[in-house]
């Protein structure tokens, strides 16, 4: 009699509800107000044409295929989701208020609201989780995610949601009884009506034939459990109707949707569709919420344990980072990494934020050692010089699974710089004492030799006295070179073991003019012209005790080796690490370096071919470059005419600018 009565007023009414289903479509968004009135009415005919043939029949295929096309359709016009599903629910709610209001209120009511719930949710089986739901349509699971995240945004349990999905289904079915069953869990996790005593034992062997068969299990007899059916003011009845409907999700049955009546009920095949598509929505969500379970589960504990593994490799002082291997965004940091490089650092690329003047992955990641056929391998560690802070680091890094399952890299790293300090300075000093023994015992002994047989010669052979003379000339030349060895190796001491805490502010020019000095009065070197160009008290530079010998070097070994031709000494605007800098240049017009043989007249005992009828010391470049280098300079070798080298070289010393001091 409901039914019929519905019918009737759904045919009356058809005309009311298609038109206050328009307006309230055209208000709920401004893309609906944009579409003609007439088309969203003749959707919202169809849909009641849907409804009215589903109360006849009991056939709800037709409902169903629109509500398909409608979201195809609106999801090519770019309608999002939340509009689709607003104008869906508006509707409904329409069409149940004008059955509600012409047939009176009453007990009537509750179903009217399980009813509308329930066709929300079928609904939105249709439809998408984001702002496009196009290819959506056909995923089995589309509702009960819906149902699964409304359930975790209303903190509801599984025992209730399986509670308002077997109401639902039952008074929609017109089914009085019902069990929902879990396939690993003992007795009933949902039972209808609320309140009642189900025999449990009798829905658990309805289920175990619907595990059992894997299909829908349908008998029209009378039935009893081994305790009967106890409900509220009720005496035990008999049944005559059971359903057991397979709940499956991903492929497997994880249950069984048990319905039960004490009228004769067979389930027609469009019911058994329909029972089995809600059925399965209840499986998904089982399983949704299974695995969202899992996934909290896990999380807490690896946030538990990440979150005590980094507070341990902090106090040990580890900085520890992770990254994703394909974004190289980072996901996790400790504090000693975030008191490095700032704490601002999640979401942010590791190359942007961990390095200095990188636009790409580094060169240097070792992502690609981390990872073979898709599978972690052990850890890889290396060593590193950080390129923001300067530190060098000792990296351990691994391919890690993160909570959500991909592949990250996990680096763990200690600060080693004080080591790494430690172990150049010893090499630096190892370098030093190779070359303190190597100048004693070579040349030392070379020029002890020399002279030695010249006085033994002076002593036991009589000869004339201008020959006499020159061996002796001979023997203080060569005195004179131990001298000045011996007092070159002295000033390299000194700098090293002084290094850059006794310099002062220096004007350059002044220094130069020094250098400049002491060259032209020089014996045999006063006839080399020496040209400059600059002024005094303009380049100001910091220099230690020894920087006048720098540049003494450098003009002594142009005058030497220039062929007697004029030189030129000159201060010109530099660069040193992008910083400001003047720039000393002592130019000569002699045979020049070969570019592939320029950082050969730095080393020790180095000889060129070229000049290999040169003699000299074979100190003073080693000294001007470790002088150089310990005052925080530079040492530059070009052509004295681009692209010429055989027409002189320019050597240059660059320091960085300093304020002129008061």
């Amino acid at each position: 009699m409901a039914r019929e009565q519905s019918l009737k007023i759904l045919k009356e009414k058809k005309e009311k509800i298609v038109r206050d289903w328009a307006d309230a479509m055209q208000a709920s968004s401004p893309r609906y107000a944009d579409m003609p009135k007439e088309e969203l009415e003749a959707d919202a005919s169809a849909y009641v044409d849907g409804v009215i043939k589903a109360l006849e029949t009991r056939d709800y295929s037709e409902l169903f295929e629109l509500l398909g096309r409608v979201a195809r359709s609106r999801s090519r016009m770019g309608f999002k989701f939340s509009e689709v599903e607003r104008a869906l629910m508006r509707g409904t709610e329409i069409l149940f208020d004008e059955l509600y209001g012409m047939r009176g209120g009453g007990a009537g009511r509750e179903t009217f609201e399980a009813i509308k719930k329930f066709l929300s949710v079928t609904d939105m089986a249709y439809l998408s989780l984001g702002d496009s739901f196009i290819d959506i349509m056909e995923k089995e699971h589309s509702a009960a995610t819906i149902t699964t995240l409304g359930a975790v945004q209303e903190e509801l349990n599984d025992k209730e949601i399986g509670k308002r999905s077997l109401e639902s289904v039952c008074k929609i079915l017109g089914f009085d009884f019902g069990a929902l069953v879990l396939r690993y869990q003992p007795g009933a996790a949902a039972e209808y009506p609320p309140g009642f005593k189900a025999d449990a034992a009798f829905f658990v062997t309805v289920a175990g034939e619907v595990f059992d068969s894997g299909k829908i299990v349908s008998r029209d007899t009378e039935l009893k459990g081994t305790n009967g059916i106890v409900a509220p003011a009720m005496s035990p009845q008999k049944l005559r109707s059971v359903a057991g409907i397979p709940i499956r999700a991903r492929g497997k049955i994880v249950g069984a949707l048990v319905l039960a009546s004490p009228v004769h009920r067979i389930l027609t095949q469009h019911e058994k569709d329909f029972s089995t598509a809600i059925a399965n929505q209840i499986g998904m969500y089982y399983e949704n919420a299974r695995i969202l379970k899992e996934a909290r589960h896990r999380a807490d504990y690896f946030k538990s344990g990440y979150d005590e593994l980094m507070t341990i490799l902090s106090q040990i002082g580890a900085a520890v980072y992770v990254a994703d291997m394909t974004t190289y965004e980072i996901i996790a940091t400790n504090k000693i990494v975030e008191d490095m490089f700032g704490r601002d650092l999640v979401g942010k690329r590791c190359y942007e934020r961990l390095q200095k003047d990188q636009t790409g992955p580094c060169s240097f990641c070792t992502n690609r050692f981390l990872v073979k056929d898709g599978v972690s391998t052990g850890p890889y560690t290396w060593k590193v010089r950080n390129t923001f802070t300067g530190q060098w680091f000792l990296c351990t890094d691994k391919a890690i699974e993160w909570t959500d399952g991909r592949l990250v890299r996990l680096e763990v790293a200690f600060d080693i710089s004080e080591m790494e300090n430690a172990r150049s300075n010893l090499e630096e000093a190892r370098q030093l004492v190779e070359l303190y023994n190597d100048l004693l015992v070579h040349d030392i002994h070379n020029y002890v030799g020399v002279a030695r047989t010249y006085l033994e010669f002076i002593a036991n052979e009589p000869a004339p006295s201008e020959k006499h003379d020159e061996m002796v000339r001979t023997v203080i030349g060569q005195l004179d070179r131990i001298s000045g060895l011996v007092d070159n190796v002295s000033k390299m001491s000194k700098a090293h073991a002084s290094g850059q805490t006794l310099m002062d502010d220096r004007d350059l020019a002044a220094v130069l003019d020094e250098a400049v000095h002491e060259v032209r009065t020089a014996h045999g070197l006063g006839h080399v012209e020496i040209r400059t160009d600059y002024k005094r008290g303009v380049h100001f530079v910091k220099l230690g005790e020894f920087g006048k010998d720098i540049f003494l070097n450098l003009l002594t070994n142009a005058a030497k080796y220039g062929g007697g031709k004029p030189m030129d000494v000159t201060i010109s605007e530099g660069d040193l690490d992008g910083k400001p800098a003047w720039k000393a240049s002592v130019i000569d017009e002699g045979r020049g370096i070969p570019p592939e043989k320029r950082n050969q007249v730095f080393r020790r005992f180095e000889r060129l071919d070229s000049l290999s009828k040169i003699k000299g010391l074979g100190l003073g470049l080693t000294l001007v470059r470790s002088l150089t280098e310990i005052y925080g300079g530079e040492v530059l070798v070009e052509n004295r005419v681009e692209g010429d080298y055989t027409k002189g070289t320019k050597f240059s010393i660059v320091f960085p600018k300093v304020k002129k001091t008061a």
